[in-house]
């Protein structure tokens, strides 16, 4: 949770929709989505393992603490 416009910023260097980030690359603010409430603006944090040419949503969830540790990711 964080006040509504908050910037967020690429904790990792990667690639996101095709584009290529660096660490500290600005990705989005904070606000509000789906039926979330109006009260708590916020973002969702989540890293994902994807294969050539899968799209974001097909992507395996991987636990995001060994990445940004500087380890080896896991799935």
């Amino acid at each position: 949770m964080a006040p509504e416009g908050t910037p967020v910023f690429a904790t990792a260097p990667g690639t996101i929709e095709g584009q290529k980030l660096q660490r500290g690359s600005p990705i989005g603010r904070v606000g509000h989505s789906g039926d979330a409430s109006p009260d708590g603006p916020h973002l969702h944090f989540a890293i994902n393992q994807m294969a050539p040419g899968e799209k974001w949503w097909n992507g395996t969830p991987i636990n995001p603490y060994p990445l940004l540790a500087g380890k080896a990711a896991t799935r």
